[in-house]
């Protein structure tokens, strides 16, 4: 049978150039958080603090509760991952003589789509309007739970919130300039003086961190939150939460532009004092991996960093004391996350990629499952509403209304269950969207509005390419 022009010209096409452990973990990342964000979205824990653990509770219950509480807050790992993944690819680029303004101009354009989807999911997702709406447990046929006050509010409440898309778009944004000023007159190829720089400035970050958060935290915030702003659920810890920075819900009270600068510098969830630094050691790690021939002790200088972040982490909660929560992480819990990340992240390079592994584990079919999330792990973000649906099908047989009830802590195997139908259902919607590439996703609108300034249009949404044909980079080879 003879070929078509089009079929010889896909054939001819050069495969995309992947790191193989990087996109597994991007998937991982995203799937771990839809996971995990069921155990906070129907288990009541609340009753729960850090001196029950592993005494009054049971060793299982325990564990269960420290892996959700620990993987629940990985939110830097997809920031570390994004940004290794970005200064790679804009480092390479520069390297091609890739104009720098080009390149400035489609992480400015791929940072604002980001923010502008993380508006659209905030106002409408699940912790939004349509969220509420669903979460109420009054009828969605009266036209009282439409233009109920409470649900009204997120309309513009949510604009004072540092979610993962927020910080996501905006760490793309700063490190797209700061990436244009360094690969300016050939400085891409400057490895030593751009790494001093990005880690310089992940230190001024993590130091400024704390001094940032006690100026804000301690602003005369004068209205605090009525009792409109908050849930029913929240009415009894007012006092020991919202009422002070960062609330979110002091933050939209005190609504202005101050409050909202204040928000993206250190407000509630994922401020860039101290997430922006994650940002910066991602670049910096990136660089390290664009080099045509990477240093074969890439992954000891990998590991002595992580052992270093852990060393300050440790120290920190000597000093402090251990702390964690599922809001703004306290510098000693940042750095336990940072560290675990970044060490994770290091310990793949060096299982996959260094061990000369890259086209096996690349190809192995459970990693092309997560592979696969990771290809629209924006949207993945954007849906969270997507995990009501198990929610709403399974409610009429349970006594508990689940849209807006808690499982009580003893029920946890029902949530372990609801995790995974969750997941499920978030696998059956990839399957069909997989069939048209993902079309009208959150990525396909960023691919298309990042494609203006360098005519070049991403193949990373072609699911049949970046499933089967993809040419996965080997360190290992390339070091020798």
């Amino acid at each position: 049978m003879i070929a078509t022009p089009k079929e010889i010209q896909e054939e001819n096409k050069p495969k995309m150039k992947r790191i193989a452990s990087l996109d597994f973990q991007r998937g991982l990342a995203i799937w771990m958080m839809v996971f995990l964000h069921v155990f906070d979205h129907i288990w009541d824990f609340s009753s729960v603090g850090l001196n029950d653990l592993f005494t009054t509770l049971n060793f299982g219950l325990s564990l269960v509760m420290v892996i959700m509480a620990f993987f629940g807050g990985f939110a830097g790992y997809f920031i570390l991952i994004s940004s290794v993944v970005n200064s790679l690819a804009t480092t390479k680029s520069a390297i091609k003589r890739t104009p720098p303004g080009k390149l400035l101009f489609k992480r400015i354009l791929t940072g604002v789509g980001i923010l502008i989807a993380g508006r659209i999911t905030e106002t409408f997702g699940y912790y939004g309007y349509f969220g509420r709406v669903l979460r109420s447990g009054d009828s969605i046929l009266a036209a009282s739970t439409w233009t109920d006050p409470f649900a009204l509010s997120f309309f513009w409440r949510r604009i004072f919130m540092m979610e993962a898309l927020q910080i996501i778009g905006w760490c793309q944004i700063i490190t797209g300039v700061v990436a244009f000023f360094l690969v300016r007159n050939g400085g891409a190829k400057k490895l030593a003086r751009n790494l001093i720089i990005y880690s310089g400035l992940a230190v001024v970050i993590l130091v400024a961190t704390p001094f940032m958060w006690n100026w804000i935290d301690n602003l005369n915030w004068s209205n605090l939150p009525s009792a409109g702003l908050l849930a029913d659920w929240d009415l009894n810890n007012a006092d020991l939460y919202h009422n002070a920075w960062p609330s979110e819900a002091l933050q939209s009270e005190n609504a202005s532009f101050l409050a909202y600068l204040c928000v993206i510098l250190t407000g509630d969830l994922y401020p860039i004092f101290p997430f922006l630094a994650t940002s910066f050691i991602g670049s910096a790690w990136g660089l390290l991996l664009a080099k045509p021939k990477p240093s074969k002790k890439l992954p000891l200088y990998g590991g002595l960093v992580t052992l270093g972040i852990f060393v300050i982490g440790a120290v920190l909660n000597i000093i402090l004391g251990f702390d964690l929560n599922f809001q703004r992480p306290p510098m000693q819990y940042f750095f336990l996350l940072l560290g675990a990340q970044f060490g994770i992240m290091i310990l793949l390079l060096w299982l996959v990629e260094y061990r000369g592994k890259a086209q096996k584990f690349g190809n192995n079919i459970i990693v092309k499952y997560f592979r696969l999330w990771g290809t629209i792990a924006l949207s993945v973000f954007s849906l969270q509403i997507w995990s009501l649906v198990p929610r709403a099908i399974l409610n009429p047989i349970f006594n508990i209304n689940l849209m807006n009830e808690k499982f009580p802590l003893k029920y946890g195997w029902w949530v372990i269950l609801f995790a995974v139908l969750t997941i499920l259902c978030y696998d059956l919607l990839f399957w069909l969207w997989a069939q048209i590439n993902f079309i009208f996703s959150f990525e396909w609108f960023i691919i298309k509005l990042g494609s203006l300034p360098t005519k070049s249009v991403s193949r990373r949404l072609n699911v049949k390419e970046i499933l089967h044909g993809v040419e996965w980079m080997d360190y290992k080879e390339m070091s020798e």
